[in-house]
């Protein structure tokens, strides 16, 4: 499906592009250099963050930093008031039930003065709202997908659980990551997005993203012609990464990755948050339910590539 003509967007922009910063391994050593360069290029984009270390197994507990500490604390506070959007990646790197969570967005509320407008699931957590198998409507993909990644669970929406918390979500958060995929324009795969799922009434609003998972993934997805199509396209580009994990390094090097984001900071793309660029969409849609049709291609389509991804690689990845 082609993004041609699709969009006109503010201020003349030919294409939009921002970054969803996955707060794995972030820490102020490992993020700041990475920043510095997208304030320098103009592009404001969003990171999300752990408010709390988990009492339960912390995937992250040496490699990464929290809203406790300090000086991280000070860093992402620095970020926002520079126009970076901040949002939840859960409430802590390990799971939480129900009353951790509420406690975290309370806390999250009393630092920044605001509930964050996005939170994504992280990884194995149990309370991830509608993950793993739940994420998918047809018996052929849960079938798939349990045999390739096993019966996992996720409680998030399943109100007898200890981890529920849907009713917080569709009360204090407007968007959800959803699917992602291996494309520079969101909006190929999902014409609709942001959308609401009938199916999954505890989010309010879903998106879709481009895989940028890691430096060389990233460097991939932004490649001079896929940049060239973005722009011609009219497309929209949110790129769902881990600027952690050794971006840092790109950039003190002057490598690829940093040296294709300065190309693209030359071309005529919006570069705002990720809820900034939803809310423009959004506000080009008279319904925001997502056409089942639709809804049955996202879903064929994140199979399919992760399936491949998983033959290519070895193994498959969680997103």
């Amino acid at each position: 499906m082609s993004g041609m003509g699709r969009r006109a967007y503010p201020g003349g922009k030919r294409f939009a592009f921002t970054i969803v910063d996955d707060t794995d391994c972030g820490t102020v050593a490992t993020l700041e250099p990475v920043y510095a360069l997208l304030r320098e290029l103009g592009m404001r984009t969003t990171k999300t963050v752990w408010v709390r270390r988990s009492p339960m197994p912390d995937q992250f507990d040496a490699n990464s930093e929290t809203l406790e500490n300090p000086r991280y604390l000070e860093f992402v506070r620095s970020l926002r008031e520079d126009g970076f959007e901040l949002a939840m990646h859960t409430a802590a790197p390990g799971s939480s039930v129900r009353a951790e969570t509420i406690a975290a967005y309370d806390r999250y509320f009393t630092l920044f003065g605001s509930d964050p407008a996005m939170n994504v699931n992280h990884s194995m957590n149990r309370e991830n709202l509608y993950w793993g198998r739940h994420r998918l409507d047809g018996r052929l993909a849960r079938l798939l997908y349990d045999k390739t990644a096993g019966r996992m669970q996720f409680d998030g929406h399943v109100k007898d659980s200890p981890f529920f918390w849907g009713d917080v979500c569709l009360a204090r958060t407007r968007y959800v990551r959803g699917f992602i995929f291996r494309d520079i324009d969101a909006l190929r795969a999902n014409p609709s997005m942001p959308y609401h799922d009938p199916q999954r009434p505890y989010v309010k609003l879903w998106y879709s993203a481009c895989d940028g998972e890691d430096v060389p993934r990233f460097t991939e997805l932004i490649s001079p012609e896929s940049q060239e199509r973005l722009e011609r396209d009219g497309g929209c580009c949110l790129v769902y990464t881990h600027l952690g994990k050794r971006f840092a390094d790109d950039v003190r090097a002057g490598g690829e990755w940093q040296r294709r984001m300065r190309m693209l900071s030359q071309r005529g793309g919006w570069f705002a948050p990720a809820s900034e660029i939803l809310e423009f969409l959004g506000s080009t849609r008279t319904d925001a339910a997502i056409p089942r049709a639709e809804r049955r291609a996202l879903e064929r389509r994140w199979m399919i590539e992760r399936l491949i991804t998983r033959l290519t690689r070895g193994r498959g990845r969680r997103r």
